[in-house]
């Protein structure tokens, strides 16, 4: 680069220098909504990256890692936001944040079931909340207990329930069977 300085009285001067032009990294994260205990993975999709960037990543205004691509195990539900700093090898910095859920697990129950007799008729399961979840167990066949094939003793019932967040929860209960 050449700057030419000129005066009034039409003299000149002249000085050559050259000039360093850096890219400078454009930051961009991509994060979804998570559910409670589930690992949080950031992804860094900054673009112009460099090797040797220096990375600073913050969760509701609190560093917690410099590595490029963390993963974080949130123990409270409620929202978050999520910023990145890059600053490449030559000083130059971008930053950017992004906001994200952390859902509560659905509250699943599953009442207990009473004794049987292993000469009883098959039993209905039902009773988990909220409705539409799963039902299963060691002798559960189409949500029904044969207490004939259960046999004497404490079988393991399990209700498992996704919400509309995609977060999953589950509760157990047991039935028992005796001889009649």
């Amino acid at each position: 680069m050449t700057l030419y300085a000129y005066s009034d009285k039409g003299c000149y001067g002249y000085d050559v220098d050259t000039a360093h032009l850096y890219i400078t990294p454009k930051a961009d994260i991509i994060v979804s909504d998570v559910c409670f205990l589930d690992s949080l993975n950031l992804i860094n999709n900054t673009i112009k990256d460099e090797i040797n960037s220096v990375y600073s990543w913050s969760l509701n205004n609190v560093l917690f890692s410099n590595l490029k691509n963390p993963n974080s195990l949130l123990l409270a539900s409620g929202n978050y936001n999520v910023k990145l700093v890059v600053v490449n090898q030559n000083g130059c910095s971008d930053t950017t944040s992004r906001n994200f859920i952390v859902n509560s697990l659905p509250l699943v129950t599953l009442p207990e079931f009473g004794p049987v007799c292993t000469n009883g008729p098959a039993i209905f399961i039902n009773g988990g909340t909220p409705s539409g979840g799963l039902y299963s167990g060691t002798n559960l066949i189409n949500r029904y207990i044969y207490p004939s094939q259960a046999g004497v003793g404490q079988n393991v019932i399990r209700y498992t329930y996704t919400d509309s967040n995609g977060c999953t929860s589950s509760d157990s209960s047991r039935s028992e069977e005796h001889t009649s």
